[in-house]
């Protein structure tokens, strides 16, 4: 059966919804998850923070749709080690936890420290997968 137009609309505002709703549950618990890393968050970086470091480094090798993407990343945060040094974890939410989203956690660590200067075993990739919430 074909899906309407307003059953389509209305998939795609609740994906919508639960896609922001699934990042902000990631920022709730960025603390948390610092934590049992072993690292003390210093803050979550916003869209703002991610454009400074990307306008600060040379990005003209990077496609735009993923610089794009990594400006829009589900969470970013910025933590210290027990040492004092700077790292930082790159998380990708999602309902499905698929080969994408394990990718994009990867690149987002990766441009993460190629924009920060800081080695790759502090950017942490994090795929988490979260479970369809439900009513009831």
């Amino acid at each position: 059966m074909q899906e309407t137009d307003e059953e389509q609309s209305h998939r795609q505002a609740m994906t919508f919804i639960k896609n922001r709703l699934t990042r902000e549950v990631a920022i709730e618990d960025s603390l948390l998850m610092a934590d049992d890393m072993g690292l003390k968050q210093v803050k979550v970086l916003d869209m703002d923070d991610l454009y400074d470091i990307t306008d600060s480094a040379d990005t003209s090798d990077i496609p735009f749709d993923q610089l794009k993407s990594f400006r829009r990343a589900d969470l970013v945060v910025e933590t210290t080690n027990p040492a004092g040094k700077t790292c930082f974890i790159a998380v990708e939410v999602s309902f499905t936890a698929i080969g994408k989203d394990v990718d994009r956690a990867v690149r987002n660590a990766t441009f993460l420290t190629r924009f920060t200067g800081h080695s790759l075993t502090p950017p942490l990739p994090v795929c988490i997968k979260m479970t369809e919430l439900s009513s009831g």
